[in-house]
């Protein structure tokens, strides 16, 4: 999947820190998405890191599993 421009900025700074950051966007945004690539991103960089992903509700879980 090719990020949008938005999921690249993300994606970017993610990659490009180590504090926490917050993704915010409205329903529908595809927050799920780019947090998987973020993941997709970390793994590739860091393939022995221990990534947990949390889920707000079933769907979302399921979603991401």
């Amino acid at each position: 999947m090719t990020p949008t421009a938005q999921q690249q900025h993300f994606l970017d700074a993610l990659m490009g820190t180590t504090e926490n950051l917050a993704l915010v966007a409205r329903a529908g945004c595809g927050k799920t998405s780019t947090i998987l690539l973020g993941v997709d991103a970390l793994a590739a960089a860091y393939p022995t890191a221990e990534i947990s992903v949390c889920a707000y509700n079933k769907a979302i879980a399921a979603e991401v599993e």
